[in-house]
């Protein structure tokens, strides 16, 4: 990589300890939606860098969540944002810096679904609420996990489920997705 002559800038300082925050313009899908792999095709925006991207040259993604998602949840745990905790390496840095670029923020962990699929393991499901009352079919079962997950939400922060997938067998399944302010 080198000076861009076309802008004549002088490059800026990025680096792996200071990267460039390029805007993501294109995010395509490329696998279909029954395959396992999510395979994308991403163009991003090098607009403002100052250097120019030569063929055979390679540039690294670290991905960032989103800066309104974080303020967020931090509004809501009552932090400022500058409390010191451990990355995902253990190496400590601010509270806000380790909600945007060490950790995910928009995927239950797999603690919390086995927390809620647990009382569905090796049992009738027409013997547990709210299966006894209404079929426990794969529609009936994504809505029970979305409103199980957004219990668990409501009480420690503003962040809503967008959707809920139940696989039946490997290649159908049933999504269920709440309504607004659900």
């Amino acid at each position: 990589m080198h000076k861009d002559t076309a802008t004549d800038t002088i490059a800026a300082p990025y680096s792996r300890t200071n990267p460039f925050p390029a805007k993501m313009l294109v995010n395509r899908r490329l696998s279909g939606p029954d395959s396992e792999k999510d395979t994308r095709h991403f163009e991003l925006s090098l607009e403002g860098w100052g250097l120019s991207f030569e063929v055979g040259e390679s540039v690294a993604i670290y991905p960032t969540n989103w800066p309104s998602l974080v303020d967020q949840i931090m509004e809501a745990l009552g932090a400022m944002g500058d409390e010191i905790v451990p990355n995902n390496r253990g190496v400590p840095t601010s509270f806000r810096e380790a909600l945007l670029r060490d950790y995910s923020i928009t995927q239950p962990t797999p603690k919390i679904l086995r927390a809620i699929a647990e009382p569905l393991d090796h049992v009738f499901l027409n013997e547990i609420e709210p299966f006894r009352t209404e079929n426990p079919s794969a529609e009936n079962i994504a809505r029970y996990f979305c409103e199980k997950m957004q219990q668990g939400l409501e009480q420690s922060n503003p962040v809503e489920i967008a959707e809920v997938k139940v696989w039946e067998t490997d290649i159908q399944s049933a999504t269920y997705r709440p309504g607004p302010g659900r």
